[in-house]
Parts: structure tokens; sequence; C-alpha cells
């Protein structure tokens, strides 16, 4: 491949996450090889259920939003009604 950028996945590194999706080889060096078969559909899953924690905290986002601008609001209406007194 030349100079070109490779990428790939350390198989002890994903061996301790899925076993099933790492080759072990025969050889006296027990090479180990990553089966990239084998973890298509973990990472659709996961891709899943990290986007339905975004969604979720978006959310929970919007409403601390809308809670701080009340807040907000609430605090300046009673600065305003509170009137100063002289110092003495």
């Amino acid at each position: 491949m030349g100079d070109s950028l490779r990428i790939g996945l350390i198989a002890q590194e994903v061996e301790e996450v899925f076993p099933e999706a790492v080759h072990v080889a025969d050889d006296r060096d027990h090479t180990k090889a990553v089966e990239y078969q084998y973890l298509v559909g973990a990472l659709v899953e996961s891709t899943k259920q990290l986007n339905e924690k975004v969604v979720s905290l978006e959310r929970e986002l919007q409403q601390l939003r809308a809670e701080f601008r009340s807040l907000h609001a609430s605090v300046d209406r009673s600065a305003v009604a509170i009137p100063s007194t002289p110092a003495e």
C-alpha cells in the first residue's frame, strides 16, 4: 500500500471486549487477528445506543435552559421590585 494511511484495531484490545472477534493462529507465536465482520453488529447497536443517549441529553439540556431562563427572569423581576434602602 505504499505510504498510504492504514487504520486498524489492536487484536489484544478487541479481545478484551469481544474475544469472539479475534482469531488466534496456530503458528508458534499464536498471532492474533481481528475478524472485523464479527464487530459490525456490535458497532451498529452501540451507535444506536449512543444516538439515543445524545437525543436524551439534548432534551434534558433544552429543559434545563428553559428552567434557567425562567429563573433568571424571576430574579430580574425580583431585583426590580425590591426598593433600594439608603445607606446609613
